[in-house]
């Protein structure tokens, strides 16, 4: 069910509030009782393991251990010890043949034994780390585990985009990594030269930035998304949003669309954005910048047949960066989930870097309105306790029908296990205040996260963040997926990102995405 709220670009509002973090989860330590607790439970096992251990083995009996990592046990056989490991390199079996019985002791150093001169006589064996072992064949292509019985990607570098899977060279899937990361940059490397490598000194860096908030790419890498508009070889026909003076020929970009998760947590999550921007005479340049998106308002959405269009939109979460008596509106910045009971299975983002943020310093400023709407996100906000949508177990995400696709409730039959594997464009608005030459913006700098161009920054960071225009024409430019299509005539670009295993027609993307 696809609905938006009006969303006004034009005009910056003054006012500026400090950042909030994007952490997902607080580090609570463990108190004092649960430490002691722990410690009482493990020293128990180990004298309880010992004590076994001591004790002889009954001949032909079957013996189990499991050991700490970093834990060593020595063992001594009296007569012919052989070693039998799996291929998971975890899992060993170490069998002493039928004679003299041994003895084994953790954390220990094991002696030879004194026996008849007729039975040889055991020596030292070395550590399990060191033991002569034909290597087993490991599966390929690695050992990470399995989704629907697909095995998982290795994610062996997080700074660039992936599809969400590998193939085999007959087509088959030859592992998945889980997760989507949305559109192929690569797809506008002609335009724009390697994402990132404007930046990055040259050098491609697809995902995340200096910029990031708290965190977001070492605990949050899978919540990026790569936005592509126009590609080399089919680039945006010129189309003109309302109020529009130049046209947008093709843009890609990077958000932190952390889905529900990020709709809780906070209300700014961090972009990275460059667009090939064209006067209506074909003269075209090119913009650079980054930054953070403020979502705003947060609203819970209900079907309610009473009220105005069907929808009752309760305010979760006021923008506080907006004036009081201002700071519920559904005009501007603001975002809105679907509730536990609600029909709703997308979330939209309206927001902005600027609005609500402008210093009017007189430097000047960059600004981009962003409105997104994550499709078929399927994990409801519960208005009454919204921290379930932080939580990594399905059945308190949103256990309730319809979101149930069928039992048993594993990750491949709960579709609330999704955040959404399609991007749609609802609303994009970019302007800027900088000085030009000639009706254009040329000039490289700084900004705050939120724009506002600043001076001093010899690094990058959160509020160190690099621009660059070359060309650019001045006056407001936009663009909205649905508009463009039915305006042009040519089909949508909202592409769906699902991976589906073909074996068993489930889903290999799995939460939080």
């Amino acid at each position: 069910m696809r609905r938006q709220s009006p969303w006004i670009v034009a005009g910056v509002c003054p006012g500026i509030e400090h950042p909030l973090t994007d952490s997902d989860t607080p580090n609570v330590p463990l108190e004092g009782t649960d430490y002691m607790r722990r410690f009482m439970f493990i020293a128990t096992a180990l004298l309880s393991v010992a004590a076994v251990l001591a004790a002889p083995l009954v001949s032909a009996a079957v013996q189990s251990l499991t050991i700490a990592s970093g834990d060593t046990v020595n063992v001594t056989c009296g007569t012919t010890l052989s070693v039998a490991l799996e291929s998971n390199q975890t899992n060993a079996a170490l069998k002493c043949a039928a004679g003299t019985t041994a003895t084994a002791t953790p954390g220990t150093k094991a002696t030879s034994t004194p026996v008849a001169t007729s039975t040889p006589v055991a020596t030292s064996i070395p550590t399990p780390t060191s033991l002569p072992i034909t290597p087993t064949p490991v599966p390929t292509p690695n050992t990470l585990g399995t989704i629907d019985g697909v095995s998982v990607c290795a994610d062996t570098n997080k700074t660039q985009w992936h599809a969400p899977a590998l193939y085999n060279t007959d087509g088959s899937i030859k592992c998945t990594y889980g997760y989507e990361q949305g559109d192929n940059p690569h797809q506008l490397d002609q335009t724009f030269g390697p994402m990132g490598a404007w930046w990055n000194a040259g050098v491609e860096h697809d995902i995340s930035y200096p910029w990031e908030t708290m965190l977001e790419n070492e605990t949050k890498h899978s919540a990026y998304k790569i936005v592509v508009r126009g590609t080399d070889a089919k680039p945006l026909q010129p189309w003109y949003t309302i109020s529009g003076q130049n046209y947008i020929k093709a843009f890609r970009g990077t958000w932190h669309a952390d889905g529900p998760k990020g709709f809780v947590m906070s209300k700014e999550h961090s972009f990275s954005f460059e667009a090939q921007i064209c006067s209506p005479d074909n003269n075209c340049g090119i913009a650079r910048f980054g930054g953070v998106q403020d979502l705003g308002a947060r609203f819970i959405t209900h079907d309610d047949p009473t009220a105005v269009g069907g929808i009752r939109y309760d305010c979760l979460y006021p923008n506080t960066s907006a004036p009081v008596g201002h700071q519920c509106d559904l005009v501007g910045p603001h975002s809105m989930a679907g509730d536990a009971q609600d029909s709703r299975r997308d979330e939209t983002w309206y927001s902005s870097n600027l609005v609500n943020h402008n210093t009017a310093s007189g430097l000047g400023a960059v600004s981009l309105d962003f409105g997104i709407i994550l499709g078929g996100v399927w994990s409801p906000v519960h208005e009454a306790s919204p921290m379930d949508a932080m939580s990594t177990d399905p059945a308190v995400r949103g256990d309730y029908s319809p979101h149930y696709s069928q039992q048993p409730l594993i990750p491949q039959n709960v579709d609330a296990w999704h955040h959404g594997t399609s991007l749609e464009v609802s609303a994009l608005g970019l302007q800027v205040t900088l000085p030009t030459t000639n009706g254009r913006v040329t000039a490289s700098g700084f900004t705050n996260r939120y724009g506002n161009v600043v001076q001093g920054c010899t690094t990058m960071g959160p509020d160190c963040v690099p621009f660059q225009f070359t060309n650019v024409p001045l006056g407001y430019e936009g663009f909205r997926d649905m508009e463009y299509s039915q305006a042009t005539g040519t089909p949508s670009q909202i592409i769906s990102h699902e991976l589906i295993n073909p074996l068993t027609s489930n889903s290999l993307i799995v939460w939080p995405n």
